[in-house]
């Protein structure tokens, strides 16, 4: 036991973690951490101007990392400002740590200033574990808990309040090596369960494969590749997609699974690995895969299995163990008549695969060189510069473009979130360039949510973290302007689009970024999109694009706006 301060026991146990950065906004009640953080140049404080754009940066990091990050901020009204990004941490999965200082536990109760009624049920919903420090001599064992929570899988969010004073309180306390209190491995399946399930593969006529997002965070993109072509499953990635769960440019991957998707709606048997079962937008009463196709669903969270689907097999498993095992039982046991049937089918998606990419590379050649710029102009001409680049996506309108015309070859490509709350992506491109310092990191990312987190270049630029923000500018809440069209209501028939116009007065983002430090390009003809990609991305320093858009397109393939 050692006798230290609250707030450099908090530090230390940070350390033990492994952390490089805490990502935070400070306040009175901070001081005890953010003056124990001062002597240990090791850890780097990343400052930002609100509290969801940490939240926002420590969500990408840990994405990004696979590990937990650690965001501290000002009592309860942080928490609050903090709520929109901590949502999508939740909704994806993202292991981070909240840590608002709150005021002295001897006012609990009082109504004084800066405190709450109960700030830990506030954010009880969106966590997977909240809690109220009580005592200076406990705070080692509370945050080892927070980290180990949140790195456990299912991995998520999790919340520790601490009163400023038992931070600036010393007591005896005890430290661990953070590994002794680690449980980071996830279950392997049930070896009954993968039996039976691969033996309903393997007698199936035409299987789909549903990839999640547990896929890429259980490092089980190999795996699941294997299993794919020796199945010779068409495989999709869930709704709502966040990460690379299987190459794109794979000739069995067949892109986002929609009711639409080819070779969903004859589908007899349904392979969900890591996946949810499904997380829909819009109330359709007919189930995204057919009523008559038996479902294996495969999740490390029993949350998950048979929520809205029912599954005829459930695998509580780590996506990479049962996509090894399923494959060993596969392997181990198809008829060389089912093997057969296997490489035919793998002929068969290839040549829908075929199909589809020759009908969007069709696409893509419409008004090429038009201007305004046409969305998928872009994203061709991104892929031509930048086909390595780590893209964090927020394109609400124009993330089609990207899913049909680019590649992505590795895990670790490509992020988004499946949260509902905008003024993500600026915010998460520095966590993830910070993850990855020898990758260029591009943040995709619609006008519309760019405007709720344009704070981000200034902590881009105090800190240098040269990731290219590229604004996808069109002057409109698109995907709320289709809506209201597609409704046909009064304001589709007088064409009077309300609350969705950004212009008027139009945002120059090229001069609101070199006004917050980052050096700014607007791009308004095709012909500068490579050039100025290309110096973005060599600069060696934070850079924005504002890429001025056709404002009458809506989308890969949705109708145009008149």
């Amino acid at each position: 036991m050692v006798v230290m301060t609250g707030g450099q026991a908090v530090v230390e146990v940070l350390r033990a973690e492994g952390l490089k950065y805490v990502f935070g906004i400070p306040g009175t009640t901070t001081v005890p951490i953010v003056d124990a953080l001062a002597k240990y140049p090791d850890m780097t404080y990343i400052l930002g101007l609100n509290e969801s754009v940490v939240v926002g940066m420590a969500h990408g990091y840990a994405q990004a990392t696979g590990r937990p990050s650690f965001v501290n901020i000002h009592a309860m009204i942080g928490t609050a400002h903090s709520l929109g990004n901590l949502i999508n941490a939740y909704k994806d999965g993202s292991p981070v740590v909240l840590n608002p200082c709150v005021p002295d536990n001897r006012f609990l109760g009082d109504d004084c200033f800066l405190d709450a009624r109960d700030a830990v049920e506030t954010v009880q919903q969106f966590t997977k574990w909240s809690w109220l420090a009580q005592g200076t001599d406990t705070l080692p064992q509370v945050f080892r808990r927070a980290f180990k929570v949140a790195a456990a899988p299912p991995t998520g969010p999790t919340f520790v309040a601490t009163p400023t004073n038992i931070l600036a309180d010393k007591a005896d306390v005890t430290l661990y090596q953070a590994e002794r209190y680690h449980v980071t491995a996830g279950p392997r399946g049930d070896p009954d369960k993968i039996r039976a399930a691969a033996e309903v593969l393997a007698k199936s006529k035409s299987p789909i494969i549903v990839a999640g997002r547990g896929v890429a965070k259980s490092g089980a993109v190999p795996e699941l590749v294997k299993l794919a072509e020796l199945l010779g499953a068409a495989v999709f990635a869930e709704p709502h997609n966040i990460l690379l769960n299987f190459p794109t440019d794979h000739p069995q991957y067949l892109g986002g699974l929609e009711r639409s998707s080819p070779l969903v709606s004859v589908a007899d048997v349904v392979l969900g690995v890591g996946c949810k079962m499904f997380t829909e937008f819009i109330y359709i009463p007919a189930p995204v895969v057919p009523e008559t196709a038996k479902i294996i669903h495969v999740n490390v969270d029993p949350w998950e299995i048979g929520k809205a689907y029912p599954a005829d097999i459930g695998i509580i498993a780590d996506a990479k163990l049962a996509a090894r095992d399923l494959h060993e039982a596969l392997a181990s046991s198809m008829t060389r008549e089912q093997l057969s049937g296997c490489k035919e089918r793998a002929k068969a998606v290839k040549k829908i695969n075929d199909q589809m990419q020759a009908e969007a590379e069709e696409f893509a050649k419409k008004d090429f060189d038009a201007k305004p710029i046409k969305g998928w102009r872009l994203v061709k001409d991104m892929k031509a510069v930048a086909s390595d680049a780590i893209i964090v996506s927020e394109g609400m309108s124009s993330a089609g473009y990207l899913a049909a015309l680019y590649d992505f070859h590795k895990p670790g490509s490509y992020y988004a979130t499946s949260g509902s709350c905008m003024g993500w992506a600026s915010s998460a491109a520095l966590g993830v360039k910070l993850a990855n310092p020898d990758r260029p990191v591009i943040a995709f990312v619609g006008d519309g949510c760019f405007s709720m987190s344009f704070q981000s270049l200034w902590t881009a630029a105090r800190y240098n973290i040269p990731a290219v923000i590229m604004v996808l500018d069109n002057y409109e809440y698109m995907a709320i302007k289709a809506a209201l069209f597609a409704y046909k209501g009064y304001a589709a028939e007088k064409k009077l689009p309300i609350g969705v116009d950004l212009g008027n007065p139009n945002v120059d983002y090229a001069k609101l970024s070199e006004s917050l430090g980052v050096h700014g390009v607007k791009v308004e003809s095709p012909e500068e999109i490579k050039p100025a990609l290309k110096e973005a991305l060599s600069s060696g320093r934070p850079e924005l694009l504002d890429v001025i858009l056709d404002p009458r397109e809506t989308g890969y393939r949705r109708p145009r706006l008149q």
